[in-house]
């Protein structure tokens, strides 16, 4: 580590300087932002749920959280409450309605109360990666009688194939996560061979 330029103490050349504050970007700016963001909600009277340490509650309104993205859910009244709380402490940009968050794409339909999500974007973007892009759709990703079994003998991937196979089973397995449930059987399946092309 050393001095920042022309604040060098030319009496000490070793010396470094001590940070009172954070500063994004370091290794621990990830968890201080996240202990202020809990104790300013908390203070609001909004709870951290267990299941998911980023996600708050208050009567009528989720707050969900992802590094420095923040999606507020629920009624109008408690939404801008919340917000407002939010910029007593931080400066921040309210985006409106929310249309993407995370890789999902959100719609709503306010005249018949619905609300639906999907990764349309997500899925074309990892067929044109993988170069599947003009694939056959199926109904079944795979066969669930099928056996599989582990065959060391017959791997001969390069390590960069090997990346990018792993790279496929991760794109896969959130999307199976966010809302392609149907493809948990496949993912996991393949997932099983993943650990075992690198040895």
């Amino acid at each position: 580590m050393t001095q920042p330029e022309r604040f060098e103490d030319p009496d000490h050349p070793d010396w470094v300087c001590e940070l009172y504050g954070n500063i994004y970007g370091l290794k621990q700016g990830a968890r201080v932002w996240y202990e202020c963001l809990d104790t300013v909600l908390r203070t609001h009277g909004m709870a951290r749920t267990e299941a998911d340490q980023a996600l708050w509650l208050k009567i009528l309104v989720f707050l969900l959280a992802h590094v420095d993205d923040i999606l507020i859910v629920g009624n109008k009244n408690e939404t801008t409450s919340v917000k407002a709380h939010l910029s007593s402490a931080f400066k921040f940009k309210d985006l409106g309605d929310a249309h993407h968050f995370l890789g999902l794409v959100i719609t709503r339909d306010r005249k018949n109360r619905r609300l639906y999500i999907d990764q349309a974007p997500y899925i074309r973007e990892i067929l044109d990666e993988f170069k599947m892009e003009n694939c056959i759709p199926v109904s079944i990703p795979m066969d669930p009688k099928k056996t599989w079994e582990e065959r060391p003998d017959d791997i001969s991937l390069s390590p960069k194939a090997i990346k990018v196979y792993q790279c496929a089973i991760g794109k896969l397995m959130y999307l199976m996560l966010a809302i392609r449930p149907d493809l948990a059987f496949s993912v996991i399946k393949l997932a099983q061979f993943a650990s075992a092309l690198s040895v």
